[in-house]
């Protein structure tokens, strides 16, 4: 017990080391993000680096992070879940006039797109997010739940994962792309991706493999980008939109809800 909480807590510093540095240098470039794509690219596999480097240093190995496929069904459910609770939120927004459909756009969809979409568009991702999920989900989770409870890990590990997400949203230009206010933001996204965590966590727990983990944040990040594109602003449109927004949010704590009932039966 006492070797695991050297492991976290070794990968902990590690990884903020990483971040301060990259997130210091580019603000300190003065660029938004993509402007400072090496950087970017640190920042983004810093989690990963710091997984496998402690990995390597108490272990002298790469294993332990699942990165066997597991069973199907889960990757299913990691690639149908998400898609299902952007579905509902954008199209939440739209009925209720939180926003408006942009029909420009939408018109100029062909079935080619939407496929592309939901399948190079989330292999792509899945690549982006790789970076992120050895350190959450491939090392840090399965490492706490061997000394606490599920609820108690998927806590440390939804924090991790937000605080993360902090520094670009407050000091790198651009980062934040809404008008509305950053601690409105800041918030919505801490309950959205709470709640998503959640879900993510018992997913790879029961599949033993860190591909539900990837499946699950790339699409999650492919389709709501890709529906939030077909949105227009009506003038509150923002307090609701992307992970920044309030329907993500409310969207998150019911599937962490939902699931939490099913991980209990």
């Amino acid at each position: 017990m006492n070797n695991i909480r050297k492991e976290v807590i070794t990968f902990l510093i590690i990884f903020t080391v990483q971040g301060v540095v990259f997130t210091t240098l580019i603000v300190t470039n003065g660029g938004p993000i993509d402007q400072n794509p090496l950087a970017a690219l640190g920042f983004m596999f810093s989690p990963a680096f710091a997984a496998l480097l402690t990995n390597f240093i108490y272990h002298k190995n790469l294993r332990g992070f699942g990165w066997k496929w597991g069973k199907t069904r889960y990757q299913i459910w990691a690639y149908v879940v998400p898609m299902i609770y952007a579905l509902i939120s954008y199209g939440l927004i739209l009925l209720l006039g939180l926003g408006k459909l942009n029909t420009e756009t939408a018109s100029g969809l062909s079935v080619v797109d939407v496929l592309q979409s939901v399948t190079l568009g989330v292999v792509v991702n899945c690549v982006i997010v790789l970076g992120e999920e050895i350190g959450w989900r491939g090392f840090l989770l399965p490492k706490l739940t061997k000394i606490m409870s599920f609820t108690k890990a998927s806590i440390i590990v939804g924090v991790v994962w937000i605080l993360f997400h902090v520094p670009p949203i407050l000091f790198v230009k651009d980062f934040y792309p809404y008008s509305t206010p950053v601690w409105y933001g800041l918030f919505c996204f801490s309950v959205a991706a709470m709640g998503v965590n959640f879900a993510i966590n018992w997913l790879r727990l029961k599949s033993g493999s860190i591909w539900t983990a990837v499946i699950f944040h790339a699409v999650h990040n492919q389709i709501v980008l890709d529906l939030d594109s077909l949105v227009i602003d009506t003038g509150i449109t923002q307090y609701f939109t992307l992970e920044y927004g309030m329907m993500l949010a409310l969207a998150g704590a019911i599937v962490d809800t939902v699931l939490n009932v099913k991980r209990q039966n």
